[in-house]
C-alpha cells in the first residue's frame, strides 16, 4: 500500500461556457470550494473515461457463483432490513435475469461519489485536459484533514481484471480503484463517498494552495481571489510558469 502523500492536488477548469444548470456562471461549483469549504463529488458517468468503474467481466462465473454474489451484495447493501427479510430479498433479486442484475449492480456504482486527486501539480497533460488548456487552476490539499485520510491510490494494470468468485470486497475495490496503464501518468488517488453529485465539506485550512495556470486570465484570477475573500479558506497563491530550458512546468509564489 502506497503511503499517503502530504499533499494531493485537484485540477479545475475556469471560464468554460455552459448550457446546464449553472449556465449563468459555469464556475459556480468551483466557487463552493472556497466559499463553503466543500468539494463536489461527481459520478463516474461524468468522467471523460467511459470505461472507468465498470463492473468487471463476470461472463466466466457460474450461475451458482453469480447467485452467491447477489446474496452477498444484498446482505451488505440492505443492512437496514430485518435479518429475516434479507434472504427473501436476495431470492427476489436472484429471480431476475443476469443481465438485469448486472445492470442494477452497475447502477449502484454509478451512484457513488468519486473525487479524483493527484500527486502531480506540474503535469502538462493534466493542465491541458483538466484545467481547460492551462486556463484553469490546480488546488493543493493537506492530507492530514479527515476527508483526505480516506484517499486510496489507483492501481494501473496492463488489462482489465475479471471477477474473482468468492472475493467480493476485493472485486469492488478493483473496479473503482484500478485503471489501465495508459492512465498511469496521472498518479491518481480517489476518495469514495456513498452519494454522487453532492458537496462534501473539508476543514478550511486543508486547502493550502492555489496554482494559477500559465494561461489563466486576469478575469478568472480576480474571480478566484473574490471567492477566497468571501470564504474561510486562506491558501497561498502560486503562478505556474513554463521553464523554457527544460520545457517543464514550475511554480512561483505570488
Amino acid at each position: 500500500m502506497k503511503k499517503l502523500p502530504k499533499l494531493l492536488y485537484r485540477y479545475r477548469a475556469l471560464g468554460r461556457h455552459s448550457s446546464g444548470r449553472h449556465s449563468h456562471d459555469p464556475d459556480a461549483k468551483e466557487s463552493e470550494t472556497f466559499i463553503r469549504s466543500a468539494l463536489y463529488f461527481p459520478s463516474r458517468l461524468q468522467f471523460n473515461d467511459k470505461s472507468d468503474c465498470l463492473m468487471p467481466d463476470m461472463s466466466h462465473i457460474t450461475d451458482d457463483q453469480f447467485r452467491e454474489l447477489v446474496r452477498q451484495r444484498v446482505y451488505e447493501e440492505f443492512k437496514e432490513l430485518p435479518v429475516a427479510d434479507l434472504g427473501p430479498h436476495a431470492d427476489k433479486m436472484n429471480s431476475l435475469s443476469r443481465i438485469k442484475i448486472e445492470r442494477i449492480l452497475q447502477e449502484g456504482v454509478d451512484c457513488l461519489g468519486i473525487l479524483s486527486l493527484t500527486t502531480k501539480p506540474d503535469n502538462p497533460v493534466m493542465w491541458a485536459w483538466y484545467a481547460n488548456d492551462h486556463k484553469g487552476m490546480c488546488l493543493g490539499f493537506d492530507t492530514s484533514d479527515e476527508m483526505f485520510q480516506a484517499a486510496h491510490p489507483m492501481a494501473y494494470l496492463s488489462e482489465a481484471r475479471r471477477y474473482t468468485p468468492g472475493a467480493h470486497a476485493a472485486n469492488a475495490e478493483e473496479f473503482v480503484l484500478t485503471k489501465t496503464r495508459e492512465w498511469k501518468y496521472e498518479d491518481e488517488w480517489r476518495i469514495i463517498s456513498p452519494v454522487a453529485r453532492r458537496l462534501y465539506p473539508f476543514k478550511p485550512e486543508a486547502l493550502t494552495r492555489v496554482i494559477f495556470g500559465i494561461e489563466t486570465s486576469d478575469r478568472d484570477r480576480n474571480k478566484v481571489e473574490q471567492w477566497i475573500a468571501n470564504g474561510p479558506c486562506r491558501p497561498r497563491r502560486y503562478q505556474a510558469i513554463l521553464r523554457k530550458d527544460s520545457r517543464t512546468i514550475g511554480m512561483v509564489l505570488l
